[in-house]
């Protein structure tokens, strides 16, 4: 199913039927599930006041070839295959769709997976795509159980009326715990963290590409859902319109959003200029951005960073990837000229693949992000970047900040970009 946005309206659907699925499978667009409207509406969706569960959280709240002849600006694609049985990349079709669309200058967004913690399990990993992990929000929903000693345990679940429990953790022979309704609490820190469920690092493509790319919300989020889930509804109550749901499902959408809003402010801006984009390594308490499990997050967890809201719209500087980028980046990793051909849609009748083609020149295609594998001694690998400049300021001087690896040296040639009018 695909929707299409325009600012504030939704202005179309397709619905593309499954022909594994049961006969007795209705074909509409409307969605019987939820997940759809969830993160149609995080990615899309109008404000709205009042939005909450139940008063919880309240607050503001071959697809692929239609979409390239719809003349979309943004792909959102929320899904992906497991880790463990991910399709050879010249089979997968979220892969070579969204190779089609990035060859038209549409961004595509995708989810990298629910596999985590463990390394190696992020999907949707290839260069042309925007590889998004989930993190958590600075607003939590606090579940507490008091026990008849006054102990008081924090849980997990979410309960919306006071309520009492028999309980045997040897405390009498009339054992009492209450359950006190959950509560929203707000401005949680720290914030935010990178899910455990988030798939993670390194691309099992080439380890000389950072997957994943970005990180964005996607714990506990609100968003619109459809309202016939009669399963948890309290008693006396209707079905919730809203609903949390956690996932990098629910994170692809944020960095859609925020993409679309880039496009529409710079309108004349390529895929790779919108992608490469700011994003932050520093939470909410002013420290670096952990995981979960508590130990400090790095690029193998979330790319570049914590996407935001502001710095994106006015980066500096950008890196164009071309799509003689992603075709190199296809022979290098080992793919031949013919099967490359069959992939794009639009390979130049001239193009081959160089011929010293190697794993090791995935390093110096004009990416976002650097990565480097396969260190031996002490040995020395050149990378080279080009930057395009799209400040407003004419004059303008850009320095890198180096946080080495130990044993790792890294020079900068040159050591400052001076810019000192438009061209």
């Amino acid at each position: 199913m695909i929707f299409i946005f325009i600012f504030r309206k939704i202005i179309g659907a397709r619905y593309y039927p499954n022909p594994d699925a049961n006969a007795t499978t209705t074909n509409t667009v409307r969605d019987t599930y939820g997940h759809g409207t969830h993160t149609a509406s995080t990615a899309a969706g109008n404000v709205v006041s009042g939005a909450s569960y139940y008063g919880l959280a309240e607050g503001t709240a071959k697809a692929f070839d239609n979409a390239i002849f719809d003349g979309v600006d943004v792909l959102a694609i929320s899904l992906g295959a497991h880790s463990f049985f991910r399709p050879d990349l010249t089979t997968d079709p979220i892969v070579i769709g969204a190779f089609h669309a990035v060859e038209h200058g549409i961004v595509v967004v995708c989810s990298a997976g629910n596999d985590g913690p463990t390394q190696s399990t992020v999907v949707n990993d290839a260069p042309w795509i925007l590889t998004v992990v989930a993190t958590t929000i600075d607003c939590d929903m606090q579940s507490n159980v008091v026990l008849g000693s006054g102990k008081v345990i924090e849980v997990q679940f979410i309960t919306l009326t006071l309520q009492y429990s028999n309980m045997s953790i040897q405390q009498g022979n009339n054992p009492v715990a209450t359950i006190l309704p959950t509560v929203t609490i707000i401005d949680y820190k720290p914030a935010p963290m990178v899910a455990t469920f988030s798939s993670r690092g390194p691309s099992a493509l080439s380890r000389n590409i950072l997957k994943p790319d970005i990180a964005a919300p996607g714990v506990a989020i609100l968003a619109s859902w459809i309202g016939n889930d009669v399963t948890d509804v309290p008693k006396g109550k209707k079905p919730s319109p809203y609903n949390f749901k956690s996932g990098t499902s629910m994170s692809c959408p944020h960095v859609s959003g925020v993409a679309g809003r880039i496009k529409f402010k710079n309108p004349i801006w390529s895929a790779s200029a919108i992608r490469s984009a700011s994003a932050a390594q520093i939470n909410n308490m002013k420290a670096p951005i952990t995981t979960n499990l508590g130990s400090i997050a790095t690029p193998y967890d979330y790319g570049a960073g914590e996407i935001t809201t502001t710095e994106p719209f006015q980066p500096g500087l950008v890196y164009e990837t071309s799509t003689i980028d992603y075709l190199n980046y296809l022979c290098y990793i080992g793919l031949n000229t013919t099967t490359v051909k069959i992939i794009s849609k639009t390979a130049p009748d001239s193009f081959n693949c160089p011929k010293d083609s190697t794993i090791d020149h995935v390093s110096n295609i004009n990416y976002p992000s650097i990565a480097i594998s396969n260190f031996i001694g002490k040995e020395t690998k050149n990378v080279s970047r080009i930057v395009t400049k799209v400040g407003e300021e004419d004059e303008i001087v850009y320095m890198a900040i180096v946080d080495a690896p130990n044993g790792v040296k890294i020079q900068l040639i040159p050591e400052k970009l001076e810019f000192t009018k438009n061209i």
